[in-house]
């Protein structure tokens, strides 16, 4: 065991969500003014930071760690899998949601996070800690513990010996925010639920206590019922978690403003925060460490001690690998890990196999538990929380200009070496349809697909009517990284039309305004059937659609072609009152065998919030769009947006009014 042998304060840190990033301003601070820290307690965001400075991290090394994390990556959902037997051609460019099933029972989530994708980062920064018992709670480079609630015995737990990462896991679970941790005996809450500091605790081991504690800004000014209503809460607040504090000697707290505890981006202006308030108790804490006799310490002894402590940890290597509660061919995923037998793990190779592993869209989450001790090596099981086999998925599309769209489809599915699934649904509006599909998928490394399904199909057709289509399709498909391409054939029965056709394009879900990349597709189409009533060639698709972001401005730009030659089926045809792919033009019944668009999006962000799983954008838009048919070029129409996401929700102002859509995407 290896500690600051020194007399020296205990330190209670409370939670506080991304305003926690302010504990190391506090650490940053104590360090140079030389405070010696000989016991840490934390609770929520307090138990994440006092268990990095625990293992011997500075708060500068923190803080570099806190500007590494991609914070919105961290809290999004594992993503879909490119599932083809759930494509319907006509909801590309549709926003559609799913609600989970076990047969016909929905599944409710424990929380809007379901924890899995930061457990993970733990994992990763804790290295080798969390997978070395000898160098754990009592053991590292100052003594630490950290605390959460039972909510089966609705006591609170103390953490000071066991599996580190399980344990601040445990403390920061926030009741409806991220999913309690289980254990066979206990299902664990953020312990804030009953103590958001634990100095009482901290008191238990080392006196003096300080408690550094989040607070909330109170409003300068009361205007109206609203505030001083939000007034009134953050007083109580305040004061909840004053009182609780009150076994500490001394408590440092820090306020900031009301509405900021998800803006984990702006985790630099907090720790400055944190800084500034320490500073400003230095004094106070100067005649604490007097009354009670402790002794500063020198910031570069500090510093060498911490040297010595971290030659004597090292990453582990790796001597088995099991993986539990998964039908997934062993051997498949061995090869999809990265890392075997006689390797030393490290960060970066563990970040890259949760990669891989998450990118397939069969899992909700992957832990990553020590087994066996060996002296240099460790024995590792992965086990896996597969996704529920069942899903109910619907959407919903409005615009001004056609009648809209509701769509329903339930499906089962698998996750086993092959990936299967049957899903039965239908749409009503503009498209009426009922289909159903079937597919084998081999999701694992190279994601190669094959489906066939059944469809029936009513559609509007702009100076034509209604045209229906009852017809059977099989498609194959291949993907690659964010690359996807699929090969289809189609027979209609109603119709002599055997089409068969070639599609690419990048898949990047639900994509939200204002991000940047890059986006390509092309697809290719024509008929096989000599005898048919049409034979036609067709070609569509992206040619390079080019995101940018630079701080709250946005930029957009792209083209979209259409060519054609033949007797193109009405179905197939496109129409320049259906294109909202990049522009707005009026409707417009004329049909073009082949047409290009350019178009150019100006934005600005004027709010950019996100919470989680969830994020909310508005951005003030101007579209610049032209086409050119082979007849004409029409002028360039300037449209200016409205865009909100999410929802997909757009406003534009158009020369023929307002115009309105919700639920489609921004491509």
């Amino acid at each position: 065991m290896i500690f600051i042998l020194i007399s020296g304060i205990g330190l209670a840190l409370g939670g506080g969500f991304a305003n926690g990033f302010g504990h190391i301003g506090v650490l940053k601070v104590f360090e140079e003014e030389g405070i010696p820290i000989d016991v840490i307690g934390g609770t929520s965001m307090g138990a994440i930071l006092g268990g990095l400075y625990a293992c011997g991290f500075s708060p500068e090394e923190m803080e570099s760690i806190a500007g590494d994390v991609d914070w919105d990556k961290l809290f999004e959902k594992s993503p879909p899998p490119i599932t083809i037997f759930e494509k319907k051609t006509f909801t590309q460019g549709m926003a559609e949601y799913t609600l989970s099933f076990s047969g016909i029972k929905p599944i409710l989530p424990w929380g809007v996070n379901n924890g899995f994708r930061i457990e993970n980062l733990f994992t990763s920064v804790y290295l080798p800690f969390s997978l070395n018992p000898q160098l754990n709670f009592d053991s590292l480079f100052i003594p630490f513990f950290c605390n959460a609630v039972d909510l089966l015995s609705g006591k609170e737990f103390i953490f000071h010996n066991g599996e580190l990462v399980s344990a601040i896991r445990s403390s920061m679970s926030v009741p409806a925010a991220f999913t309690p941790y289980r254990t066979k005996d206990c299902i664990f809450a953020d312990g804030g639920v009953l103590d958001d500091c634990p100095a009482e605790s901290v008191s238990s081991y080392r006196r003096p206590v300080i408690a550094v504690i989040i607070l909330t800004q109170p409003l300068d000014t009361i205007k109206n019922p609203v505030d001083a209503i939000t007034q009134s809460g953050i007083l109580y607040n305040n004061r909840v978690k004053i009182d609780a504090v009150k076994q500490a000697d001394l408590v440092v707290p820090i306020y900031y403003p009301a509405l900021t505890s998800m803006e984990f981006k702006r985790f630099r202006e907090f720790i400055e925060r944190g800084e500034d308030a320490a500073r400003r108790y230095m004094p106070l804490v100067d005649s604490l460490l007097k009354a009670w006799g402790v002794e500063r310490v020198n910031k570069v002894a500090v510093e060498e001690k911490r040297r010595e402590f971290r030659k004597h940890v090292r990453y582990p290597v790796l001597r088995n690998l099991y993986f539990e509660n998964t039908g997934i061919n062993p051997v498949v995923l061995a090869r999809w890990v990265g890392f075997k037998s006689g390797d030393i793990i490290t960060p970066s190779v563990l970040e890259s196999t949760y990669n891989s592993l998450y990118k397939s869209g069969a899992f909700e989450g992957v832990r990553l538990k020590p087994l066996r001790y060996f002296r240099d090596s460790v024995d590792i099981t992965l086990h896996f929380f597969n996704k529920p086999a069942g899903f109910l998925k619907w959407g919903i599309l409005l615009d001004t200009w056609s009648p809209g769209l509701l769509t329903v489809s339930y499906g089962v599915r698998n996750s086993g070496s092959v990936y299967t699934g049957i899903v039965f649904g239908g749409s009503y509006g503009d498209i009426n349809s009922l289909y159903t599909r079937f597919s084998f998928e081999e999701v694992f490394k190279r994601g190669f697909s094959l489906s066939a399904g059944i469809q029936w199909s009513e559609r509007l057709i702009p100076g034509i009517g209604r045209y229906v289509v009852f017809m059977s399709d099989a498609r194959a498909s291949f993907a690659s990284g964010d690359m996807f391409m699929e090969g289809f054939v189609e027979k209609q029965f109603n119709r002599r039309v055997l089409s068969m056709g070639l599609e690419v394009r990048n898949y990047r879900g639900n994509v939200p305004i204002c991000e940047n990349g890059r986006d390509v597709g092309v697809h290719l189409e024509m008929d096989i059937l000599g005898r048919s009533v049409y034979s036609y060639h067709l070609a569509k698709g992206h040619v390079l659609v080019m995101h940018g972001m630079w701080k709250r401005f946005f930029m957009q730009f792209g083209g979209y072609f259409y060519v054609s030659q033949g007797n193109v089926p009405p179905e197939k045809r496109e129409f320049l009152g259906d294109i909202d792919r990049y522009l707005l033009f009026p409707v417009r019944s004329v049909y073009f065998t082949r047409y290009t668009t350019i178009n150019t999006k100006l934005s600005f962000l004027v709010l950019n919030t996100s919470a989680l799983d969830y994020s909310l954008k508005i951005a003030l838009s101007l579209s610049l769009s032209t086409c050119f048919t082979p007849s004409e070029r029409l002028p360039v129409k300037v449209v200016p947006l409205i865009e909100v996401y999410p929802g997909y929700l757009r406003f534009g102002f158009t020369e023929k009014g307002l115009y309105f859509s919700l639920g489609k995407k921004f491509m």
